[in-house]
């Protein structure tokens, strides 16, 4: 899915819930099952491919925890419960809903959602049972018979497709295709820029999601640079209309970045964008002041500064569903760019601060 095996997939899976060795039941080899085990060793753990119930009994000791996932379960990361992430459990679904979806019943009213947590000692048991027994049946039942609780996710997790059995590359495909629909509903069109980039990275994905968000990242860096350059030789509009292409071309990436994570089930992070943020708005500052010459540049850059801070200040003041139009620099660049162009700049930016000024202290009053 996105390019990426089921097996691969619930690596991932297993390393975000902290586990320090892999243990991989069957006897294939190839180019697939290396790149699991490099991508397993980049994250300092262990891999390790079995064929048999005894050499399973000497991966693991009774100190240990072990998480066991099915033959082609794939569950979103977001839907593991927090008591998993630091205790044992047994997810379970609705025993109807599951068993026409594939999965084993565990009892009358649950059926077993393929991703157990539980004590390692009750793989020390497996060495009473015939060398040929199924293993994953196996550990279920002994983790039930040990009372590992059992956390029921509820059905709507296969409704939503956050939970399926991938059995056949039809079921991978309509995954695939319902989780990048999701990433672009998910993006309220409030924020037009970044509604448009989610459905961008929609119409990219799956085949672009590899070099797709590094290729929007170098667009983005070369658009902000025209832009400022732009700005700087005297072309103001164009300059603006340049760094609001690159703003939106940084949104593109982020929104890949983000899909790619969710069809890798990768943990993503945007540790640098706050700061790439905050760039960005100089570089607005910049664009907007511009003639800036030494003597003027009080004056050049008071309403550029003072509009780009009361927009940051009325975002953190805002409602939820206000945020994504307020924080949006797409929209801002182009209107100011608009504004250079028509020769009206100025007042568009004074007009722009009250508005915002009046709306924060709307929106101050309310918190108070």
């Amino acid at each position: 899915m996105g390019g990426r095996s089921v097996l691969a997939w619930q690596a991932e899976l297993a390393l975000s819930l902290g586990c320090e060795k892999i243990v991989c039941l069957g006897n294939q080899s190839g180019p697939e099952i290396d790149a699991v085990k490099q991508r397993v060793e980049e994250k300092d753990a262990q891999f390790r491919m079995i064929t048999s119930l005894l050499d399973f009994v000497g991966q693991v000791s009774s100190g240990h925890e072990v998480v066991v996932l099915a033959d082609g379960v794939m569950l979103d990361r977001s839907q593991l419960p927090e008591h998993l992430k630091e205790g044992r459990g047994v997810l379970a679904i609705p025993a109807e809903e599951g068993l026409s979806a594939g999965f084993e019943r565990v009892d009358a009213d649950y059926a077993w959602a393929g991703l157990l947590v539980a004590r390692g000692d009750i793989v020390e048991r497996l060495a009473d049972f015939p060398p040929d027994s199924d293993i994953i049946a196996l550990l279920l039942r002994l983790a039930l018979q040990a009372r590992t609780p059992l956390i029921s996710l509820g059905s709507e997790v296969l409704e939503n497709g956050d939970l399926i059995l991938a059995v056949d590359e039809s079921a991978l495909a309509e995954r695939e295709d319902m989780l990048i629909a999701q990433s672009a509903s998910r993006v309220s069109w409030m924020g037009p820029g970044n509604a448009i980039a989610a459905r961008v990275a929609q119409a990219l994905a799956p085949r672009f999601l590899e070099g797709g968000p590094l290729v929007a990242g170098g667009l983005s860096l070369v658009l902000l640079a025209a832009g400022v350059g732009s700005t700087l030789a005297g072309l103001q509009a164009l300059g603006l209309g340049l760094l609001s292409a690159g703003v939106l071309s940084r949104a593109i990436q982020t929104a890949l970045k983000n899909l790619k994570q969710r069809l890798y089930a990768e943990a993503g992070s945007e540790k640098f964008s706050k700061y790439i943020n905050w760039i960005i708005d100089l570089l607005l500052v910049i664009s907007l002041a511009v003639p800036l010459t030494l003597s003027g540049a009080h004056e050049a850059l008071f309403l550029p500064i003072v509009l780009l801070g009361m927009v940051r200040l009325t975002t953190s003041l805002s409602p939820d569903r206000l945020k994504p139009l307020l924080s949006d620099r797409v929209v801002l660049g182009i209107a100011l760019a608009a504004a250079s162009y028509f020769g009206v700049l100025p007042q568009v930016m004074g007009g722009l601060t009250l508005v915002t000024l009046a709306t924060a202290l709307i929106f101050q009053s309310k918190l108070r």
